[in-house]
């Protein structure tokens, strides 16, 4: 988001050759204009503006034209530039780097070293013209996704939240508004598909599938698998365009180990699952690009990404990849043709190949990210627990960092409502809203 600040100023002085009078001068200064290259101000120290003046002189005789950049009131100038026209009309455009947030600035125009022309330009960025806003309200989430369809934020909601408990929570980020509703114990994982119209929501071993349009529930399937441990789906991916889920399960109740990757379509469980062999295929976050199902292996130090084929009879491992992601507990996400974890790692990928592969070396407490599509950034969760921290998704650089302060509790999650604007929780069950 660029900021225009634009003034229109003439001032008409006649020459004939060379000016070196006010009085035997004419030049007239006009659509002179600054465009602020950044998005925010909010903790950055410096940005950039670039700057054009068209300036029209009763002359074809080479002049000199001088600009000059003043801060604060200053009399002497911080930045100076100096021209010499080509003809009666000539174009100046320049950026002016090292600017800082909340100061003013003073564009001043010379002709031939001493003559001032034109009015002052000023121009100043300031918090008013991107306030930030952050609001609060109590409420425990397990997790939650955005439906841009909607305009919503669903969050599934433990049953510690009594009588609200065992649901999904229907969230209006502008509004802040939130309804109920009932799905089965406990539920933890959610996703929506890519077109939007349904949620899949898990409850132990039952998932929940939910229509956004008509908010009905219905029971998709319930995994039955023999296994010697209690068993819970740790993580869901959804096939894009069909009723085609991939869920990865869990043991639970003596060591959380991984148990298979098993495909249900609508409803119905395909027989040839991955399964809990004690090999480095282990998948315990999951998501598709594209018709390709990717999984990574996060809690043994094989940190192995898979590459999982889908066909009528179920699910088989087509490739394995070492060492492209590392770290435990991490979680895939998916957008375009890239893979991402919270701790900074992107994963190009080219079909059932890998393109490239790299980690930004940033502060990130390795809890949640997302993508802010409008912006095209990417949103992660920094190490001190208070703070996100937003990278260009084009060259990875960082854009800005923003402290949330008054909060209880550290971040824990964040998903992106729409163009600067974030819903976030805490592990002290508090969720905020923040626009930019």
């Amino acid at each position: 988001m660029k900021k225009l600040f634009f003034l229109l100023s003439v001032l008409i002085i006649f020459l004939s050759t060379s000016c070196t009078t006010e009085d035997d001068c004419e030049v007239m200064v006009q659509e002179i204009y600054a465009s602020m290259n950044y998005m925010s101000v909010y903790n950055v120290t410096e940005y950039s503006a670039d700057v054009s003046a068209n300036i029209y002189i009763s002359s074809n005789e080479p002049q000199i034209i001088k600009m000059y950049l003043y801060g604060g009131g200053g009399i002497e100038p911080i930045q100076a530039f100096e021209y010499v026209t080509t003809g009666s009309e000539f174009q100046i455009t320049e950026t002016l780097q090292g600017l800082s947030p909340f100061h003013a600035y003073e564009l001043r125009f010379f002709l031939n070293d001493y003559l001032d022309v034109g009015d002052s330009f000023y121009f100043k960025e300031f918090a008013t013209l991107n306030n930030p806003s952050v609001d609060f309200t109590n409420l425990p989430i397990n997790d939650m996704v955005f439906v841009q369809s909607t305009g919503f934020v669903y969050a599934t909601i433990p049953s510690s939240y009594g009588q609200n408990g065992n649901s999904v929570a229907i969230i209006n980020p502008e509004t802040q508004e939130i309804t109920f509703l009932p799905v089965g114990p406990e539920p933890t994982v959610i996703r929506t598909n890519n077109t939007e119209d349904y949620l899949y929501v898990s409850c132990g071993t039952q998932v929940y599938q939910i229509n956004v349009n008509s908010n009905s529930v219905n029971v998709l399937f319930n995994v039955a698998l023999d296994s010697d441990w209690p068993l819970v789906i740790e993580d869901m991916a959804i096939y894009p365009n069909q009723n085609i889920v991939a869920v990865s399960l869990m043991t639970t109740g003596g060591a959380s180990n991984f148990e298979a990757v098993v495909i249900y379509d609508n409803g119905i469980q395909r027989p040839d699952i991955i399964g809990d062999d004690f090999s480095e295929n282990d998948a315990h976050t999951i998501t598709f690009i594209g018709t390709n199902l990717w999984g990574y292996n996060n809690k043994s130090t094989a940190f192995e990404l898979s590459l999982y084929d889908l066909y009528s009879q179920g699910i088989e491992e087509m490739d394995e990849y070492q060492n492209v992601i590392s770290g435990f507990y991490l979680t895939l996400t998916s957008y375009g043709d890239y893979l991402f974890t919270e701790k900074g790692h992107i994963v190009e990928v080219a079909g059932e190949e890998i393109e490239q592969a790299i980690t930004i070396n940033g502060e990130f407490s390795g809890k949640d990210m997302t993508i802010d599509q409008e912006n095209e950034l990417i949103i992660y969760l920094k190490n001190d627990d208070n703070s996100i921290l937003r990278y260009d998704l084009n060259n990875y650089t960082l854009f800005d960092e923003f402290e949330i302060q008054d909060k209880e509790g550290d971040l824990e999650q964040v998903v992106c409502t729409g163009e600067s604007s974030y819903v976030l929780s805490t592990d002290e069950n508090e969720l905020i809203f923040l626009n930019l």
